[in-house]
């Protein structure tokens, strides 16, 4: 199922460069590590490879793998939003998924390629 996301890369870089309050930022799991290379997070790497694919960044498969086409999204993603290109899902960076996901989707949750369903809060690394 393919999501029909534009990125607000506006608000996200309002939310996330001027230290937004919490009500503003998404907030995951206190559980939730980075997400990069050799992550173990399949669901969380899916999150961020549907928002990336919607919004021109990634056009691999929704696979969960972090590989080098979703570091490369994930870098370009972080290029347009002003952020530091490490390529790896941190705080920043995940909290503009989240939020771009919940603003366009009216939640977390999207549909994974399996048709199951996910809340990506629980997945993506956010500031809480």
């Amino acid at each position: 199922m393919k999501l029909n996301l534009k990125l607000n890369t506006t608000r996200a870089i309002t939310a996330v460069s001027a230290g937004a309050t919490a009500a503003l930022l998404a907030q995951a799991s206190s559980a939730v590590g980075n997400i990069g290379w050799m992550s173990a997070n399949r669901t969380g790497v899916m999150c961020v490879q549907i928002d990336l694919a919607e919004n021109g960044y990634y056009s691999g498969r929704v696979d969960g793998a972090y590989g080098s086409g979703t570091e490369a999204g994930v870098k370009a993603l972080q290029h347009s939003l002003g952020l530091s290109r490490d390529g790896i899902v941190g705080k920043d960076t995940g909290s503009a998924v989240l939020n771009d996901l919940k603003g366009l989707l009216g939640s977390y949750t999207v549909t994974l390629p399996n048709g199951s369903r996910a809340d990506c809060w629980k997945y993506v690394p956010s500031h809480s």
